[in-house]
């Protein structure tokens, strides 16, 4: 999850990213949670989001996260690119989610028993 939080902080300057150590926030912080991402908007909290499940698991990725976070809010999405409406962001998202699936598949493979079944 940092990773993806580091990436999508490098893309969608308009929104902030902040991280802590869970126990430096809140002491005996439960394991089972995190990562925890708290959503604020104008100063309050809007949403917490507990865990990695809602992003995939364990093969979360950038994007998985940003469509999951403009998901929470249609229509006025979390992450955005600069002079971009919500819809446009989130078409980027979509996008940007293609093509890491496309970059993923061409680097993958088929065993010879994979390969033998398109004989």
């Amino acid at each position: 999850m940092s990773r993806c939080l580091a990436e999508l902080s490098r893309k969608y300057v308009g929104t902030k990213f902040v991280k802590i150590i869970s126990t430096d926030c809140i002491a005996n912080y439960p394991d089972q949670l995190l990562p925890t991402l708290i959503l604020y908007k104008d100063g309050k909290v809007q949403t917490t989001l507990e865990g990695l499940a809602k992003f995939g698991g364990k093969r979360v990725t950038p994007e998985s996260v940003a469509f999951e976070l403009n998901s929470l809010f249609p229509d006025d999405p979390v992450v955005t690119l600069a002079g971009h409406s919500g819809e446009q962001s989130q078409q980027e998202v979509v996008k940007s989610a293609l093509n890491r699936f496309i970059k993923e598949s061409e680097n993958l493979t088929l065993s010879d028993e994979e390969d033998g079944l398109f004989d």
